[in-house]
Protein backbone atom coordinates (compact mmCIF):
# COMPACT_ATOMS: atom_id res chain seq x y z
CA UNK A 1 0.00 0.00 0.00
CA UNK A 2 1.48 3.45 -1.00
CA UNK A 3 0.87 5.93 1.98
CA UNK A 4 0.32 9.66 0.50
CA UNK A 5 1.56 11.97 2.79
CA UNK A 6 4.07 15.63 1.95
CA UNK A 7 6.38 17.65 4.39
CA UNK A 8 4.40 19.69 5.79
CA UNK A 9 2.39 17.31 7.94
CA UNK A 10 5.47 15.61 8.83
CA UNK A 11 6.82 18.87 10.19
CA UNK A 12 3.12 19.74 11.94
CA UNK A 13 3.50 15.97 13.79
CA UNK A 14 7.33 16.47 14.36
CA UNK A 15 6.22 20.15 15.96
CA UNK A 16 3.63 18.89 17.73
CA UNK A 17 5.33 15.71 19.11
CA UNK A 18 8.48 18.34 20.13
CA UNK A 19 5.57 20.21 22.36
CA UNK A 20 3.63 18.26 23.62
CA UNK A 21 -0.15 20.04 22.50
CA UNK A 22 -1.50 21.46 19.12
CA UNK A 23 -2.00 25.07 20.41
CA UNK A 24 1.96 25.27 21.49
CA UNK A 25 3.01 24.13 18.17
CA UNK A 26 0.80 26.17 16.14
CA UNK A 27 2.33 29.40 18.16
CA UNK A 28 6.12 27.95 17.27
CA UNK A 29 5.20 27.85 13.54
CA UNK A 30 3.09 30.75 12.80
CA UNK A 31 0.23 28.15 11.75
CA UNK A 32 -3.57 28.32 12.16
CA UNK A 33 -4.13 25.82 15.20
CA UNK A 34 -7.19 24.43 13.20
CA UNK A 35 -4.59 23.74 10.15
CA UNK A 36 -1.92 21.59 12.13
CA UNK A 37 -4.84 19.67 13.87
CA UNK A 38 -6.49 18.70 10.34
CA UNK A 39 -2.96 18.21 9.09
CA UNK A 40 -2.05 15.68 11.49
CA UNK A 41 -5.94 14.19 11.48
CA UNK A 42 -5.35 13.65 7.81
CA UNK A 43 -2.21 11.21 8.27
CA UNK A 44 -3.87 9.40 11.43
CA UNK A 45 -6.35 8.61 8.87
CA UNK A 46 -3.83 8.15 5.84
CA UNK A 47 -1.71 5.63 8.25
CA UNK A 48 -4.78 3.76 9.79
CA UNK A 49 -3.29 4.46 13.34
CA UNK A 50 -3.43 7.10 15.98
CA UNK A 51 -0.62 9.04 16.48
CA UNK A 52 -1.54 11.16 19.63
CA UNK A 53 -3.53 10.31 22.34
CA UNK A 54 -5.49 13.83 23.47
CA UNK A 55 -5.83 14.83 26.83
CA UNK A 56 -7.03 18.17 28.53
CA UNK A 57 -3.37 19.55 29.14
CA UNK A 58 -2.41 18.22 25.29
CA UNK A 59 -1.49 15.49 23.85
CA UNK A 60 0.75 12.42 24.12
CA UNK A 61 2.51 9.81 21.49
CA UNK A 62 0.98 6.48 21.34
CA UNK A 63 3.80 3.55 20.91
CA UNK A 64 2.75 3.98 16.78
CA UNK A 65 3.46 7.24 17.28
CA UNK A 66 6.59 6.87 19.09
CA UNK A 67 7.46 4.47 15.95
CA UNK A 68 6.73 7.33 13.21
CA UNK A 69 8.48 10.55 14.98
CA UNK A 70 11.70 8.20 15.05
CA UNK A 71 11.57 7.23 11.93
CA UNK A 72 10.28 10.95 10.42
CA UNK A 73 12.93 12.74 12.20
CA UNK A 74 15.81 10.38 10.72
CA UNK A 75 14.17 11.13 7.28
CA UNK A 76 13.62 14.18 7.12
CA UNK A 77 17.45 14.79 8.15
CA UNK A 78 18.47 12.59 5.48
CA UNK A 79 16.41 15.10 3.75
CA UNK A 80 17.85 18.56 4.58
CA UNK A 81 21.12 16.95 4.63
CA UNK A 82 20.60 15.78 0.45
CA UNK A 83 19.40 19.07 -0.15
CA UNK A 84 22.19 20.72 1.03
CA UNK A 85 24.38 18.39 -0.83
CA UNK A 86 22.51 19.52 -4.05
CA UNK A 87 22.72 23.18 -3.41
CA UNK A 88 26.55 23.13 -3.04
CA UNK A 89 26.99 20.63 -5.87
CA UNK A 90 25.08 23.37 -8.13
CA UNK A 91 27.54 26.49 -6.81
CA UNK A 92 30.34 24.17 -7.20
CA UNK A 93 31.18 23.78 -3.60
CA UNK A 94 31.59 20.18 -3.49
CA UNK A 95 31.34 17.39 -6.52
CA UNK A 96 34.71 16.48 -8.37
CA UNK A 97 36.70 18.15 -10.76
CA UNK A 98 39.19 16.24 -13.10
CA UNK A 99 42.56 18.13 -13.93
CA UNK A 100 45.24 16.95 -16.45
CA UNK A 101 48.43 18.74 -16.80
CA UNK A 102 51.33 18.22 -18.92
CA UNK A 103 54.07 18.79 -16.50
CA UNK A 104 54.35 17.89 -13.22
CA UNK A 105 51.77 20.78 -10.16
CA UNK A 106 53.62 19.50 -7.82
CA UNK A 107 55.58 23.17 -6.70
CA UNK A 108 55.54 26.37 -8.30
CA UNK A 109 52.05 28.35 -9.78
CA UNK A 110 49.80 25.39 -10.35
CA UNK A 111 50.34 24.34 -6.82
CA UNK A 112 49.52 27.89 -5.24
CA UNK A 113 46.52 28.17 -7.65
CA UNK A 114 45.15 24.58 -6.57
CA UNK A 115 46.17 25.65 -3.00
CA UNK A 116 43.25 27.94 -3.31
CA UNK A 117 40.76 26.11 -5.18
CA UNK A 118 41.23 24.02 -2.03
CA UNK A 119 40.38 27.37 0.46
CA UNK A 120 37.46 28.41 -2.07
CA UNK A 121 35.94 25.21 -2.47
CA UNK A 122 37.46 22.43 0.19
CA UNK A 123 34.44 19.94 -0.29
CA UNK A 124 35.00 19.25 -3.81
CA UNK A 125 37.35 16.20 -4.62
CA UNK A 126 40.29 16.80 -7.30
CA UNK A 127 41.43 14.34 -9.38
CA UNK A 128 45.08 14.60 -11.26
CA UNK A 129 45.49 12.98 -14.62
CA UNK A 130 49.04 13.74 -16.28
CA UNK A 131 49.17 12.83 -19.77
CA UNK A 132 50.53 14.32 -23.19
CA UNK A 133 48.44 16.66 -25.14
CA UNK A 134 46.55 14.52 -27.68
CA UNK A 135 45.39 12.75 -24.70
CA UNK A 136 44.16 15.63 -22.74
CA UNK A 137 42.82 17.21 -25.56
CA UNK A 138 40.71 14.01 -25.92
CA UNK A 139 39.69 13.51 -22.05
CA UNK A 140 38.83 17.11 -22.41
CA UNK A 141 36.54 16.09 -25.12
CA UNK A 142 34.63 13.00 -24.01
CA UNK A 143 34.26 14.58 -20.16
CA UNK A 144 36.81 12.31 -18.70
CA UNK A 145 38.82 15.73 -18.07
CA UNK A 146 36.73 19.28 -16.84
CA UNK A 147 39.99 21.11 -17.57
CA UNK A 148 43.53 20.84 -18.48
CA UNK A 149 46.86 22.92 -17.99
CA UNK A 150 47.87 22.71 -21.91
CA UNK A 151 51.20 24.18 -23.09
CA UNK A 152 51.29 25.83 -26.63
CA UNK A 153 48.88 26.09 -28.64
CA UNK A 154 48.53 22.48 -30.34
CA UNK A 155 45.11 22.14 -29.37
CA UNK A 156 41.71 22.17 -30.81
CA UNK A 157 40.49 25.27 -30.92
CA UNK A 158 36.84 24.58 -29.65
CA UNK A 159 38.20 24.63 -26.62
CA UNK A 160 37.33 27.36 -23.63
CA UNK A 161 40.82 28.80 -23.03
CA UNK A 162 42.49 30.89 -19.89
CA UNK A 163 46.14 32.16 -20.49
CA UNK A 164 47.47 31.29 -16.85
CA UNK A 165 51.18 32.19 -16.76
CA UNK A 166 54.91 31.53 -18.46
CA UNK A 167 56.95 29.67 -17.28
CA UNK A 168 60.87 29.98 -18.51
CA UNK A 169 62.97 26.75 -20.23
CA UNK A 170 65.80 25.36 -18.79
CA UNK A 171 68.20 22.25 -19.20
CA UNK A 172 68.71 19.30 -17.15
CA UNK A 173 71.86 18.05 -16.84
CA UNK A 174 73.74 15.28 -14.70
CA UNK A 175 74.84 17.13 -11.09
CA UNK A 176 78.86 16.10 -12.40
CA UNK A 177 78.17 18.45 -15.75
CA UNK A 178 80.75 21.06 -15.65
CA UNK A 179 78.30 23.67 -17.15
CA UNK A 180 77.20 26.60 -15.45
CA UNK A 181 75.14 29.64 -16.27
CA UNK A 182 72.86 30.57 -18.85
CA UNK A 183 73.82 28.02 -22.04
CA UNK A 184 73.11 27.91 -25.59
CA UNK A 185 70.93 25.65 -27.59
CA UNK A 186 73.97 24.69 -29.08
CA UNK A 187 74.25 22.25 -26.12
CA UNK A 188 72.00 19.56 -28.00
CA UNK A 189 74.27 18.91 -30.77
CA UNK A 190 76.82 17.45 -28.25
CA UNK A 191 74.41 15.25 -25.91
CA UNK A 192 71.35 13.71 -26.90
CA UNK A 193 68.34 15.15 -25.74
CA UNK A 194 65.79 12.65 -23.66
CA UNK A 195 61.82 13.28 -23.68
CA UNK A 196 59.14 11.68 -22.49
CA UNK A 197 56.52 10.17 -24.91
CA UNK A 198 53.71 12.80 -23.17
CA UNK A 199 55.23 15.89 -23.97
CA UNK A 200 55.61 17.61 -27.37
CA UNK A 201 59.53 17.85 -27.55
CA UNK A 202 58.57 20.08 -31.39
CA UNK A 203 57.55 23.05 -29.45
CA UNK A 204 61.26 23.07 -28.16
CA UNK A 205 62.61 22.64 -31.80
CA UNK A 206 60.53 25.38 -32.34
CA UNK A 207 61.76 27.51 -30.16
CA UNK A 208 65.64 26.75 -31.34
CA UNK A 209 65.16 26.94 -34.64
CA UNK A 210 63.44 30.46 -34.50
CA UNK A 211 67.35 31.28 -32.95
CA UNK A 212 69.54 29.18 -35.08
CA UNK A 213 69.59 25.95 -32.83
CA UNK A 214 70.19 22.64 -34.40
CA UNK A 215 67.82 20.58 -35.51
CA UNK A 216 67.10 17.96 -32.16
CA UNK A 217 67.50 14.26 -32.62
CA UNK A 218 65.12 13.03 -29.55
CA UNK A 219 65.04 9.89 -27.64
CA UNK A 220 62.24 9.15 -26.53
CA UNK A 221 61.15 7.27 -23.56
CA UNK A 222 57.70 5.94 -22.85
CA UNK A 223 58.08 6.72 -18.97
CA UNK A 224 56.86 9.81 -17.01
CA UNK A 225 58.63 12.69 -16.87
CA UNK A 226 60.33 11.92 -13.58
CA UNK A 227 61.70 8.46 -15.35
CA UNK A 228 63.84 11.21 -17.67
CA UNK A 229 64.79 13.17 -14.81
CA UNK A 230 66.21 9.91 -13.73
CA UNK A 231 68.13 8.85 -16.75
CA UNK A 232 69.66 12.18 -16.80
CA UNK A 233 70.75 11.42 -13.21
CA UNK A 234 72.20 8.16 -14.54
CA UNK A 235 74.19 10.46 -17.41
CA UNK A 236 72.25 8.88 -20.35
CA UNK A 237 71.88 12.84 -21.74
CA UNK A 238 69.79 15.78 -21.23
CA UNK A 239 66.51 16.81 -20.35
CA UNK A 240 64.56 20.15 -21.32
CA UNK A 241 62.11 21.10 -18.06
CA UNK A 242 59.81 24.31 -17.36
CA UNK A 243 60.99 26.45 -13.50
CA UNK A 244 58.59 25.28 -12.40
CA UNK A 245 59.92 21.33 -12.20
CA UNK A 246 63.31 23.10 -11.12
CA UNK A 247 61.74 23.54 -7.26
CA UNK A 248 61.29 19.98 -6.93
CA UNK A 249 64.22 18.17 -5.18
CA UNK A 250 65.49 15.71 -7.07
CA UNK A 251 69.09 13.91 -6.86
CA UNK A 252 71.88 13.84 -9.35
CA UNK A 253 70.15 16.59 -11.35
CA UNK A 254 71.06 20.32 -12.39
CA UNK A 255 69.43 22.28 -13.72
CA UNK A 256 70.84 25.76 -16.44
CA UNK A 257 68.93 28.56 -17.70
CA UNK A 258 68.83 28.25 -21.53
CA UNK A 259 70.59 31.57 -22.69
CA UNK A 260 67.56 32.12 -25.76
CA UNK A 261 65.10 34.94 -24.11
CA UNK A 262 62.54 33.20 -26.20
CA UNK A 263 62.79 29.57 -24.52
CA UNK A 264 59.79 29.68 -22.86
CA UNK A 265 56.03 28.71 -23.03
CA UNK A 266 52.50 29.93 -22.25
CA UNK A 267 50.94 27.74 -20.01
CA UNK A 268 47.14 27.49 -20.43
CA UNK A 269 43.86 26.48 -18.99
CA UNK A 270 41.53 24.39 -21.24
CA UNK A 271 38.22 23.42 -21.11
CA UNK A 272 35.25 22.42 -23.13
CA UNK A 273 32.52 24.84 -22.95
CA UNK A 274 29.48 22.56 -23.07
CA UNK A 275 30.70 21.12 -19.55
CA UNK A 276 28.28 22.30 -17.27
CA UNK A 277 29.74 20.56 -14.31
CA UNK A 278 29.67 23.36 -11.70
CA UNK A 279 32.82 22.96 -9.62
CA UNK A 280 34.01 23.20 -13.15
CA UNK A 281 32.10 26.98 -13.21
CA UNK A 282 33.89 27.86 -10.06
CA UNK A 283 37.40 26.71 -10.99
CA UNK A 284 37.05 28.92 -14.02
CA UNK A 285 35.34 32.03 -12.35
CA UNK A 286 38.81 31.53 -9.72
CA UNK A 287 41.57 31.44 -13.14
CA UNK A 288 39.45 34.06 -14.37
CA UNK A 289 39.52 36.15 -10.90
CA UNK A 290 43.12 35.23 -10.15
CA UNK A 291 44.51 36.55 -14.10
CA UNK A 292 42.49 38.79 -14.98
CA UNK A 293 44.89 40.48 -17.02
CA UNK A 294 45.60 37.42 -19.50
CA UNK A 295 43.84 37.13 -22.75
CA UNK A 296 40.71 34.59 -22.72
CA UNK A 297 39.57 33.02 -25.99
CA UNK A 298 37.61 30.21 -27.60
CA UNK A 299 37.38 28.54 -30.64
Amino acid sequence: MTIRMDLRQIRYVLAVARQGAVRRAAATLNVDQSIISAKTRDLEAELGVRLFERHSGGVRLTNAGDVFVAGATRALQTLDATAHQAQTAGRGQSGALNIGYVWSVAAGRATALLTEQRVQAPAVEITLREQGVSELSAGLMDRGLDVAFLVGDGFPHRFERQTLWTERLYFVVQESCALTADTEWALLEDHPLLVSAQEDWTLYQRLAERSGGPRFNPHLHDCSREGVLGLVAAGRGIAIAPESTSLIPFPGIRFLAIADPAAEYVVNAAWLKENDNPALRQFVALLRRRFPDRRRRSG
